[in-house]
């Protein structure tokens, strides 16, 4: 589910954004290309709601770097409160909360928490694998 939240995000930020720009969910050890988004999710927690209802709290980091300075950095986050104020999540609508930004030696840090309901299933289980049925006539 975690994973689907980071997909969502970046679906959303590649929609607004358009494929120029590079949107990167693992660490990049060399080849960085600015501009650049970086998403990563900050202390995910699941919690029990009622009976097999969970709730899956989740905070992302998207981290946007150019060499464009805090005026570039300050449009992207507001483009940013747009899109991802409502993400596709596994085919559902996830509604970001907690928004907020901050720029820092050119480095443009937005975060932005999910609360995704889940629900758990138990797989259906065999517990006869087989049956056998004798009968015999008894003569008297």
């Amino acid at each position: 589910m975690i994973n689907d939240i980071i997909k969502g995000v970046a679906k959303a930020i590649r929609n607004e954004f358009g494929e120029n720009c590079r949107i990167y969910t693992d660490e990049v050890k060399q080849g960085l290309k600015e501009p650049c988004f970086f998403i990563s999710t900050l202390n995910p927690q699941m919690k029990q709601m009622l009976g097999k209802r969970y709730i899956i709290s989740c905070q992302v980091m998207v981290q946007y770097i150019t060499e464009g300075g805090k005026a570039e950095c300050n449009e992207v986050a507001m483009r940013l409160f747009e899109v991802l104020e409502l993400i596709t999540v596994s085919g559902d609508l996830a509604r970001g909360k907690n928004m907020s930004y901050e720029v820092s030696n050119g480095v443009l840090s937005f975060s932005v928490s999910y609360d995704i309901f889940v629900y758990k299933t138990e797989e259906a289980k065999d517990y006869i694998e087989s049956i056998e049925q004798r009968t015999e006539v008894q003569n008297g």
